[in-house]
């Protein structure tokens, strides 16, 4: 049982071969720093180098949660990763088959529907306009209270600030599409450069950077996407007003204070653990 109400959940379906960093994973801990409630489900990596369980874990943070634990960490910190093999024991055993096929496969599209959180609001990116609007029609079949599906037209299950982006309001058992235009400081440089991650390690650097308030382009797209989440959650009138409480947030210090009480409460010391590259 959810021991907070309303959380969100931010997540893409994955598989849109961008190998971009983990926008959303990112953007939900700038969500989570804003005061809205999230709990996150997500994986190990599938098709791409670095999931958004390898992320968490390369900043130090420990993600395979029993629901004890991960009860206490939405109630302390109002975040919580909620690992999807741990919840679904299905996931765990084609896990090693779907890091050999590297493909999107229909646990891309179950991993947004089955949140055990069971969340209020999703924010949900899809890697093609005609995956969205399915995506779309199945969340508001399920009843969810409001979700924004959304997709960018350079192939990202992600908002980004170039090119345009489809969304898809799923509100009261309703569906509207509309598009929103990026007009951001990032016009001019090059998306897939700006947006490329790689490895665990390469990753929490980027995320470290944008936490820490480092101005560019993964800023501008995480505060964004953080934006979308809260215009969706009800904290923000709208876009605008979201990226702008994003952005209080990782100014301020508190996203990043966030993440280093996540790496106190919940410490991890793996392989890759983000003690090795906070810099």
């Amino acid at each position: 049982e959810c021991p907070i109400r309303p959380v969100i959940d931010t997540c893409g379906t994955g598989g849109d071969g961008s190998g971009s960093f983990n926008i959303s994973t990112l953007a939900a801990l700038v969500v989570a720093a804003c005061g809205q409630p999230v709990a996150k489900h997500g994986n190990r990596a599938a098709s791409s180098r670095c999931g958004s369980a390898d992320f968490l874990e390369a900043l130090g943070i420990r993600v395979d949660l029993d629901p004890v634990a991960a009860r206490r960490s939405l109630e302390e910190t109002g975040f919580a990763f909620l690992l999807a093999p741990r919840y679904h024991p299905a996931t765990r055993r084609v896990a090693a088959i779907r890091r050999e096929l590297k493909i999107e496969t229909v646990f891309n599209i179950l991993g947004p529907l089955t949140n055990p959180a069971a969340p209020e609001f999703q924010l949900v990116g899809a890697s093609s306009l005609s995956k969205a609007r399915k995506m779309a029609e199945v969340l508001r079949l399920l009843n969810v209270p409001r979700a924004f599906v959304v997709y960018n037209e350079l192939g990202y299950d992600e908002l980004t600030p170039w090119g345009r982006n489809w969304v898809i309001d799923v509100h009261h058992g309703e569906r509207r599409e509309f598009i929103l235009d990026a007009n951001g400081s990032a016009q001019n440089e090059d998306p897939v450069a700006a947006l490329r991650g790689g490895s665990p390690e390469e990753n929490a650097r980027i995320g470290w950077s944008v936490l820490r308030g480092e101005r560019g382009p993964q800023r501008e797209t995480t505060i964004m996407n953080a934006g979308m989440a809260l215009w969706v959650a009800g904290r923000a009138e709208d876009l605008q007003q979201g990226m702008e409480q994003a952005a209080e947030a990782i100014d301020s210090g508190r996203a990043l204070a966030l993440v280093e009480t996540l790496r106190r409460l919940f410490p991890y010391g793996g392989t890759h653990s983000g003690k090795n590259f906070r810099r």
